[in-house]
Formats: C-alpha cells, structure tokens, sequence
C-alpha cells in the first residue's frame, strides 16, 4: 500500500491461502500488540483508526504472583502510553480488505516463490495453486517480506560476503485459551497484559475482543517445570497447580491446547545487509525475526515498510541509493532489537517477581513521571517512541547507572514522594555519563 502511494504498481505473492472471509488459515495464531511504531505506518496510510477498531487497548501489566496477589504497573502517564492488542489472523483479514480497495495492488495467493536466480534480470520461480513445475517469472525487482524461512535471504546469503546471526531461546511455546470468567469468577481485567512469572517459566496472557484471553506458555525443555514434566495430562495439571492455582481451574481446554497444538521453537534472525544493489531488498521477518518477548516483531516489520518507503521517497525512486540508505538505518537496529528481545525475557520471567526489581521498577516510574524529558524508561523508548532501537539500548544503559546510582543512596525509597526527590535524581542525572 506504502508502494502504491508512490505511483509504482507492486505484484504480491502469496504462498497462503486468501485468509479474508475465513477464520484460521493455520500456522501460529499467537496474539499480537500493536505500538507507536506501527501505528505511525498505518498513520502514514490514513487507517490506524481502521485497525484500531479490531483492538483492545492495554494500559499496563498485570503480574500474577504464585499466593494469588496481583500487582498492576501502568505503561506510563500519557493517554499514548499504550499497547493494542489483536487476533494476528484479525489484522492480516483488516489489512486485506483495506489493501483491496487499492486498485494498484495485485494479488496473488497460493503463489510461493520457490526459488530467485540473480544471475541476470531477477527471475522468481513460483510454485502453481495447481501443481506441477513451478513457472519462471522476470521481475524489475525483490522486496523480500517472505518470513523468517526467507527464500529472499537465502539467495542473498549465497554470497559469502553476507552473513547471518541466528539465536535460540532457551524455551518453547504453546499457546492455551483463557475463555471468559464464568459466573462467580472474578474476570481478569481485559485494559492489559496478564503475566505469571516464574523463573525460567512464564505465562503471557493477551485480551481478546470476546473478553477471554489468549495464553503464551513459555517453558523450558527439561527441568522440574519443563515441557518433560508436562508430558502427560496429570503432570500438565500438576504444573499448573504449582505455577499457576490462580487459574488452573479457568482454562478448560488447557490439555487440548497443549496436545493438539505444535510447540514452537523460538529462533532469531538477524543478517549483516538487508540489500543488494537496487535488485532486492528484505523487510520484516525477514531481515529480523526476533523472539516475542518484547512485542516488537511485527511493529518492527511495519517499521521497516514506513522507513523503506521514506528513503524511495527521499530518493526519488533510485533503487540502489535507497536500499543502501535504509539498509544503513536498519541493520544496527536489528542487531539491537534482537539482544533486547532476549534481555527482556530475563527481566519479565525471572526478575518479575523479586522484590529489589520491583522496587527498581518503581523509582523507575517515579523519576520518568517527575522528569519525561530527561528520563524515559527502555520499555517507553521501545514500544511509545519511534526512537532508532540502537539509540534505545544505548540511552537505557545510562538510565540503569543513574537508577543504580540512586538506590544506593541510603533511604532512598522512602525519599520517593518527598519534595526534594526530584532534584535529587536530576543531580545524580546530570552526573552520571
């Protein structure tokens, strides 16, 4: 759509099925959180307020703790502050049916690029709906959005000068359904992210629009709280009365869930230059693919489409400068994404639910409350800014020096509310390097 608005009329293959009209086309169905960053592409398309009505707007975290205690962290003062969470098979059916009102768009599902030969004019090999030999198909040109398993990577990666970065995560997912409270249950409240933190284990439960849940259940291969443990339906039961009592008793599909549904192996991706020449280009998962922890997957991808449109605009419609010029704004931030992406899970799983990280957590919302301008948390600076991830981790690693500055600073937590806080923190700000 991005390219349509600069008058260039791009030809889409699809190797699914068209998903408008049907509820599920397969693969993962994890639900997804929209931020800043994608809601300024769809900004730039005029229909953010479009996609926002298939959404349920999230104003902070929920942190579940194993005695039943809840303890609510608000994202941030600002009405912005916010995540939107949605069905990814809702987003993709909305951006369909807005992308078909665009008479220079032209689709064609059921087509998967098989294969690009750049040893002349590029050539994609798509396979038919029909079967049989795929047929070959010259092209001006390649912009790889084709996923993590990126035929567009891979042809690129034939060259040894390219090279790629890949990381596993030390867990597996599942997804589960929490459907709505029944009756003399209390619900949970749908404004925002439920998560269960525990250890190596964490559960992440996103808001529908129907007022259930959908579950991420990450879980580490061994291990007493592993998927071994869990390898039948009494020890699944058992783990969850262990790790989660709260609502052990609300997910009645829990052992369907996690039988009959693949677990996912979580890899990132990253690949040293996102281009060659003028010929081909990635975007999204394919250039990045990078673990869920942090919701920035597809806000990045969209990112990506906004930024190469920008630099075709800013070039005039010069190809090679273009691609060369977003791939010199994308690579360090994918590089940077992906270790965030990790660190975040760190914090989310293990450290949410000590007492110190909770505390730091705190003077954290305290400092960015009293002084926005000055100090703005990694969290903020990811999901409510459109600040270049690279910029971000560099900025948060000052705003953890100046956090741990002051928390050792006898009383300090106490001193919080008190009138003189605030220049107390912007000194240790303004010394901290």
């Amino acid at each position: 759509m991005l390219l349509s608005k600069l008058k260039l009329k791009p030809q889409i293959f699809e190797g699914r099925t068209d998903l408008r009209g049907r509820q599920s086309a397969g693969g993962r169905s994890i639900n997804l959180t929209l931020a800043h960053r994608a809601f300024a592409t769809f900004d730039a398309l005029g229909i953010t307020d479009e996609v926002r009505s298939i959404c349920v707007k999230c104003r902070g975290r929920y942190f579940h703790g194993t005695d039943g205690s809840v303890r609510y962290h608000p994202y941030g003062p600002r009405d912005e502050d916010a995540l939107y969470a949605v069905s990814r098979m809702g987003l993709l059916r909305k951006l369909l049916e807005i992308a078909d009102r665009d008479p220079g768009l032209q689709f064609a599902f059921t087509h998967r690029a098989v294969s690009i030969d750049l040893s002349g004019s590029p050539r994609l090999s798509i396979d038919r709906p029909e079967g049989g030999d795929p047929y070959q198909l010259q092209v001006d040109r390649i912009i790889g959005a084709d996923g993590q398993s990126s035929v567009a990577r891979s042809v690129l990666l034939q060259d040894p000068s390219y090279d790629l970065h890949v990381r596993y995560a030390p867990v597996l997912y599942r997804e589960v359904s929490l459907p709505l409270a029944k009756r003399g249950e209390t619900p949970l409240p749908a404004d925002g992210l439920h998560i269960w933190p525990r250890g190596e284990v964490i559960l992440v439960a996103i808001p529908n629009l129907d007022g259930g849940h959908t579950g991420s259940l990450f879980l580490p291969i061994e291990g007493p709280h592993g998927f071994n443990a869990a390898r039948d339906r009494a020890g699944l039961r058992r783990l969850f009365r262990e790790l989660f009592p709260d609502i052990e008793n609300r997910v009645p599909s829990l052992e369907f869930d996690f039988f009959h549904r693949p677990a996912s192996v979580l890899c990132s991706v990253v690949i040293n230059r996102v281009h060659r020449g003028g010929e081909v280009v990635l975007v999204g998962d394919a250039a990045r693919s990078v673990v869920p922890y942090l919701g920035q997957g597809l806000n990045a991808g969209l990112e990506d489409a906004l930024q190469l449109f920008r630099a075709l605009e800013r070039n005039d419609l010069a190809f090679g400068k273009a691609f060369a010029e977003y791939n010199e704004a994308r690579v360090p931030d994918n590089y940077a994404l992906q270790e965030l992406a990790f660190a975040h899970y760190e914090e989310l799983a293990v450290k949410g639910a000590q007492q110190d990280y909770i505390v730091r957590k705190q003077l954290e919302r305290t400092v960015q409350e009293l002084m926005p301008k000055e100090f703005e948390s990694l969290y903020s600076m990811v999901s409510f800014s459109a600040r270049p991830y690279a910029e971000c981790a560099r900025l948060a690693a000052k705003q953890e020096r100046v956090l741990t500055r002051l928390l050792s600073r006898p009383g300090i937590v106490e001193r919080m509310g008190t009138p003189g806080f605030k220049q107390e923190a912007l000194e240790v700000l303004q010394t901290v390097q």
